[in-house]
């Protein structure tokens, strides 16, 4: 016969394993990379970025060896992300992690211009969809 410790621990071990057995897999949020190319553009100029789960993260690189940089654009989406400055050759990355669905625009400050009411150049879009 167990005695009154070892049936509460034996207690506390099922319940625990039971909780472990019915609680969802967490799982990663999808990353995407847009990275600026030859001829100041981004590729993927458009990432559909498939959302699963609660986010989705996107990263910036810049392969290059020209000077580029990242930075929000307010068309279609309500969205803030202040200049950030991509180094030639990867030497950093820049990141954003997106909660909600929607279109959000971006450019590089450098490469991109206001022309006839929008922006034209190094611009790029990021559509974070649900799954």
């Amino acid at each position: 016969m167990l005695s009154r410790t070892s049936k509460l621990i034996l207690a506390v071990a099922l319940v625990a394993g039971s909780l472990a057995i019915a609680a969802p897999a967490a799982t990663a949020a999808p990353t995407y990379t847009v990275k600026a190319k030859a001829g100041d553009r981004w590729g993927p100029g458009l990432t559909h970025a498939a959302k699963p789960g609660a986010k989705v993260i996107i990263k910036w690189k810049n392969p290059t060896s020209r000077r580029h940089d990242v930075k929000s654009v307010n068309t279609g989406k309500n969205w803030s992300m202040a200049r950030k400055n991509l180094r030639p050759n990867n030497r950093n990355i820049v990141q954003r992690t997106f909660k909600k669905t929607g279109r959000y625009w971006f450019r590089c400050t450098i490469h991109s211009a206001w022309v006839g009411g929008k922006w034209t150049g190094m611009v790029g879009q990021i559509h974070v969809f649900r799954t």
